[in-house]
């Protein structure tokens, strides 16, 4: 079983409704989107998504990857981040 202090840090990480926007679109993302398409998706400004994403790589549940001037994104295969789709696939069942 999690500790409470990891079940805390999971749902800190999805609390905010646009790490949570970005973490439901890069799930059912089948390729790695950049941050421009993910800044499309999520209706955010790009420095606003850019910060967003720093911040859930910061935490180990994305990962960037270069591609000349862009970055693209993908969901990391971690405990954390099955946790966190999880969590996604049972709020969408009552949107």
């Amino acid at each position: 079983m999690k500790s409470p202090n990891y079940i805390h840090a999971v749902l800190k990480i999805i609390a905010n409704e646009h790490r949570y926007a970005i973490a439901s679109f890069l799930m059912e993302s089948k390729d790695a989107p950049c941050v421009n398409q993910i800044s499309d998706a999520v209706s955010l400004p790009q420095p606003r998504t850019s910060q967003y994403l720093s911040q859930l790589e910061a935490r180990g549940i994305v990962n960037g990857m270069r591609h000349g001037q862009t970055t693209c994104y993908q969901l990391v295969d971690t405990p954390k981040t099955r946790l966190i789709i999880k969590l996604i696939k049972t709020t969408k069942k009552y949107e």
